[in-house]
């Protein structure tokens, strides 16, 4: 397919980009009246080719940390045909001089190179830059031929054949691999829970809480998706819809399957210690007051996106209760962990 090939070509300039500290400015197209971020520059392949790409930096003599590849473009689709609308450096537009250089007939810069596909994130962003759908807009020499889209499923698979594809590693592959399930698994769980009252997960998952432990879940125990002990040799464990994901960190992100009775037994033991009377305090406070301790992180959604709200505690700051019991939890809830552990 066409648009995994571009696919490929936008993780690979993106990874450009990425490698600098100061976050980048990004090319942008306008879209049925709407201006999206793109990740992939149309303009790069021409500009590189035959030192073409010298042009933007080096003649205008201007160069800023947010512009790596020294400029950024905006396009736009006039009748049929991709135009480029704008093209800046950090402080000014260059198109005037752009169309000069390139000998641009009216004013108009012709794309009749371009064969490829442009890739717009839509719908609602879910988590790790991805979205809910994607349209797909093709071209053949400069001219828009066909729209399709892509599912945030077909956009995760498509990453992951690109990670597979250079990865001669076999540890990368394999955490590659790790990292696509998990997103999925995160993405799917975000969305069925995102329902309300008519989320099948969440009323199957009151029924078997109350089932469980003679009680109704509280709405602190409900809202925790993601906790994590914040020092190198933590454990991260994240709900999902058939129970939890544990990631350990000493073992280079070893993956654990829990059950889901085996998550609600870690909610049911950590309220026991009263984390939801814990005040949400300064992440400057006591950040590494001890081997054990650390911060403690409490992960919820928001109606935006996944883990978008979080409780953050210093274990030894000497500002919360109940410290010394949660540690002994802690440690059980650790030690639980691959021994009664579900199978993948």
């Amino acid at each position: 397919m066409r648009y995994l090939s571009l696919i490929i070509i936008l993780f690979a300039f993106f990874a450009q980009i990425k490698s600098y500290a100061t976050e980048q400015i990004p090319d942008y197209f306008i879209y049925k009246g709407k201006q999206y971020a793109l990740e992939y520059s149309p303009l790069y392949p021409y500009l590189k080719e035959a030192n073409k790409w010298e042009w933007a930096g080096g003649k205008n003599g201007f160069w800023c940390t947010a512009l790596a590849r020294d400029y950024y473009a905006t396009y736009e689709i006039v009748g049929n045909e991709l135009r480029l609308k704008d093209v800046r450096n950090c402080s000014k537009s260059l198109l005037k001089e752009f169309l000069s250089t390139f000998a641009a007939k009216d004013s108009i810069f012709k794309f009749d190179w371009f064969t490829d596909s442009i890739v717009i994130a839509e719908g609602r962003y879910l988590y790790d830059d991805v979205h809910e759908y994607y349209s797909i807009l093709h071209f053949e020499k400069g001219k828009l031929v066909k729209e399709t889209r892509m599912s945030y499923k077909e956009y995760l698979s498509n990453r992951l054949k690109w990670h597979l594809k250079i990865s001669s590693i076999e540890l990368l592959r394999k955490l590659s691999e790790n990292q696509y399930q998990a997103d999925l698994e995160i993405i799917e769980h975000y969305l069925e829970t995102q329902k309300g009252d008519k989320s099948e997960f969440l009323t199957k998952l009151k029924t078997k809480y109350e089932k469980k432990f003679g009680r109704p879940i509280s709405d602190f125990e409900l809202k925790i998706q993601r906790i994590r002990l914040g020092n190198e040799y933590s454990f991260e464990i994240t709900r999902t819809l058939y129970g939890a994901r544990v990631v350990d960190f000493s073992k280079i992100g070893t993956v654990t399957k829990l059950s889901m009775e085996e998550w609600l037994d870690i909610i049911r033991a950590l309220s026991t210690c009263c984390l939801d009377k814990w005040e949400l305090v300064a992440e400057q406070v006591g950040r590494y007051p001890s081997e054990l301790g650390g911060m403690f992180y409490i992960y919820s959604s928001s109606k935006n996106r996944p883990y978008d709200e979080h409780y953050e505690f210093p274990i030894k700051s000497g500002q919360l209760p109940n410290v010394n019991e949660f540690e002994k939890v802690w440690e059980d809830i650790i030690a639980k962990i691959g021994k009664n552990s579900a199978k993948p």
